[in-house]
């Protein structure tokens, strides 16, 4: 297929449409180089079959699938195009549909995946039991609906490294040496049995978990990086293990009052507090007990955000966000 010369020049990610009428070389050479590409809404069918000769001898392909209320009678609309397209190893689906996707069933034709991620308008209802067909999945995140338990035998019987859920119960799940990275978005449930559920666990993120209050289960991690956010039973930072830690991210944990433990973190690299009751001495502290590459701070007060910004250059330490 041909279409006038540069028309997708320089494109570093190609997005396909229900408009979408050819594939320029342009196009075909960032789809085999960057083995990825996005389709929103549908595509038309002589595109999908050109693109799934393509891409089916591309090892590690990664397919995007945006879910709009776009569709068009001459294409192939929605998770149809999967039926197409059996050599996707990474799926991304983002339903922007006013429908909410109640099923993925589509995922049967795939034949072997590895990463799958799942946003946007869900069913609460979703039957993820297709997910089932899998055994090499390394990477799973499902952000906008909890994760039901009667799925967790999904993520017990993958090598999952990367998870991304809602809500996490620790009780459902076998001890997993392979995750390396878990977010949890929500809610943590017996949060002191993470060590020994996910003893090579290497980053952690805490998002918005409310009803967490006790942080002691973080001094029994060898962490390579921890992310709290928006958890307002934060008021110390616990004792941590200071032998791998390089990244601590804390932000928005409006009633964190105690970092004196952060000074024991002689390893740490990248530090970031904002919007804490921490007195603004303590933080000045930072810069002559540790030595940091990059350290964020954010205050609702602006005097001392000019303060921290003056400090940054003294100590010619990065003050940016991570």
């Amino acid at each position: 297929m041909s279409q006038e010369k540069n028309t997708y020049t320089h494109i570093n990610h190609v997005r396909l449409t229900t408009n979408t009428k050819d594939l320029s070389n342009d196009v075909m050479f960032s789809i085999k180089k960057n083995k990825s590409l996005s389709i929103y809404g549908g595509i038309p069918k002589n595109i999908l079959l050109y693109l799934a000769e393509i891409i089916k001898n591309i090892d590690g392909f990664k397919l995007i699938i945006i879910l709009e209320d776009n569709s068009s009678n001459d294409s192939i609309n929605s998770l149809d195009v999967l039926s197409f397209l059996p050599s996707v190893h990474h799926l991304d689906i983002l339903v922007h549909q006013a429908a909410p996707l109640s099923h993925i069933d589509a995922l049967d034709h795939i034949n072997d995946l590895r990463t799958f991620t799942i946003s946007g308008n869900l069913n609460k209802n979703i039957d993820f039991s297709p997910l089932r067909k899998f055994d090499k999945i390394s990477s799973l995140y499902v952000n906008d609906l909890i994760f039901p338990d009667k799925y967790y035998d999904i993520i017990n019987n993958n090598p999952i490294e990367n998870l991304s859920l809602r809500k996490v119960a620790l009780a459902n799940l076998d001890e997993k040496i392979s995750m390396k990275n878990l977010e949890v978005l929500n809610e943590l449930i017996n949060e002191q049995t993470l060590a020994s559920k996910l003893t090579n666990i290497s980053q952690l993120s805490l998002n918005n978990c409310r009803k967490l209050s006790d942080f002691s289960f973080l001094s029994c991690l060898n962490l390579d990086r921890l992310d709290i956010n928006t958890v307002k039973g934060l008021i110390s930072i616990p004792k941590l293990k200071s032998e791998t830690l390089h990244t601590l991210q804390i932000l928005n944990c409006k009633n964190l009052e105690n970092i004196s433990d952060i000074y024991a973190l002689k390893n740490l690299k990248n530090l970031a507090i904002t919007f804490s009751k921490v007195d603004f001495q303590n933080i000045s502290d930072v810069f002559s007990k540790l030595s940091l590459h990059n350290f964020y701070f954010l205050s609702n007060k602006n005097k001392e955000n000019e303060m921290f910004e003056n400090l940054a250059i003294k100590h010619k330490v990065n003050n940016s966000a991570m």
